[in-house]
């Protein structure tokens, strides 16, 4: 019925897909359905088999009229698609799957979504006071969905085509402009006081060293809590940074590779910085003497739970830990992410330039570093005028 095909690729090597056909529409066009971006041949020929089975067994509908929005976003779209994300970002898309469903009806036919329904969950979206930067990526789930569905000839005519998220209402905008900016990054006195009493709270061990290590590294929370001992190297003082964290349980985590390319990197550290993790360290050493037999050896994770021996600490524990330091010295708008900014401003104020900055954070293009950076730098621009004159006068 179908065979297996091989690309080669830039990015994953020798690649594998194939296409099955499942029937012919009305007009007499030719059904077909696609899968690619498989590594492994065994992996291709699995999926295929799948389908196939399916189809002699009536799943796979033979018209397009048959064929439900949710069969396709599930059975079909997310199956290949998924192959393409990580567990953190598949978690998401079926997220928005299910509420697309539960939005337009578990039985609406695929061909009968119009422009107008999918316009009309965009402003529900905003109804809800959805972000808008939400609103966005959502929507370009939504048109790649019709975007495949129209390659494979389940639908004659894309309803996404020209739908754009509406611009910001008059109420929207007095909105916004009445806001008050929350700050970006924690002043110095802040910073310290917040240390201070993430130290003396009694879950200090193990959530002060991980805040610690936030400011220190300018890391991201999920690189942070991902952090094995063996990238950590205290002769040439450096770390290395080559994964992150995803999941809400010690029981079900997953480490997957960090954010973007950029993010895998390697950074210097302190002397300072080498002996607070040390200390740390003989803490978590007893620990694992203490609980020798459950100790979970699975990774070599530099920070790890009082309660599951070995098992790492995640973002969303690390979370609750910064928001409740937060409100106890009065500063509740601190959240994680504010430790990477703080380490911008402070890397700027010391004299850093930009690009060391956003290589030592791991990317090379952010608006945020970026603003922070000029804010803190504006002084240094005036300074240079000053002395040039001088320079010029002399």
């Amino acid at each position: 019925m179908a065979r297996i095909h091989e690309r080669l690729t830039k990015t994953k090597g020798k690649t594998y897909w194939f296409i099955i056909d499942v029937g012919r529409d009305d007009t007499g066009k030719r059904i077909r359905i696609k899968r690619c971006g498989f590594t492994k041949k065994s992996d291709a020929k699995k999926a295929m088999a799948e389908i196939e089975s399916q189809y002699y067994a009536g799943k796979v509908f033979t018209k397009p009229k048959d064929i439900t929005f949710t069969y396709y976003v599930q059975e079909i779209w997310f199956k290949e698609y998924q192959h393409y994300t990580k567990i953190s970002t598949q978690k998401g898309i079926q997220y928005l799957l299910k509420a697309l469903i539960s939005f337009w009806g578990q039985d609406v036919k695929l061909k009968h979504i119009t422009s107008l329904n999918i316009q009309a969950y965009i402003q529900n979206m905003l109804d809800m006071g959805k972000k808008r930067k939400t609103i966005t990526k959502n929507l370009s789930y939504i048109k790649m969905i019709f975007k495949h569905a129209l390659k494979n000839n389940i639908i004659t005519n894309n309803p996404c085509e020209n739908i754009d998220l509406p611009k910001m209402t008059l109420v929207e905008k007095t909105k916004l402009l009445q806001q008050k900016p929350k700050p970006l990054y924690l002043e110095k006195e802040d910073l310290l006081t917040f240390l201070n009493e993430a130290k003396n709270d009694a879950y200090a061990y193990p959530y002060y060293y991980m805040v610690f290590f936030l400011i220190y590294t300018g890391a991201r929370l999920g690189e942070v809590c991902a952090m094995e001992w063996d990238n950590f190297n205290t002769k040439n003082k450096t770390i290395k940074i080559t994964q992150n964290i995803y999941g809400c349980s010690q029981k079900n985590y997953y480490v997957q590779t960090p954010k973007t390319k950029n993010s895998i990197r390697e950074i210097s550290i302190s002397q300072s910085f080498i002996d607070v993790m040390k200390e740390w360290r003989l803490i978590q050493n007893k620990q694992k003497i203490k609980n020798a037999n459950n100790w979970d050896r699975t990774y070599n994770f530099i920070f790890t739970s009082r309660y599951y021996p070995g098992k790492p600490i995640l973002t969303c524990n690390l979370y609750g830990f910064i928001k409740k330091i937060a409100k106890k010295i009065g500063l509740s708008w601190i959240h994680p992410h504010t430790f990477r900014h703080t380490h911008t401003s402070l890397l700027a104020a010391a004299g850093e330039s930009l690009e060391v900055i956003q290589d030592r954070l791991g990317h090379t293009n952010d608006s945020t570093t970026r603003q922070i950076y000029l804010h803190i730098t504006k002084s240094r621009k005036v300074d240079a005028a000053s002395k040039f004159d001088a320079y010029l006068n002399s």
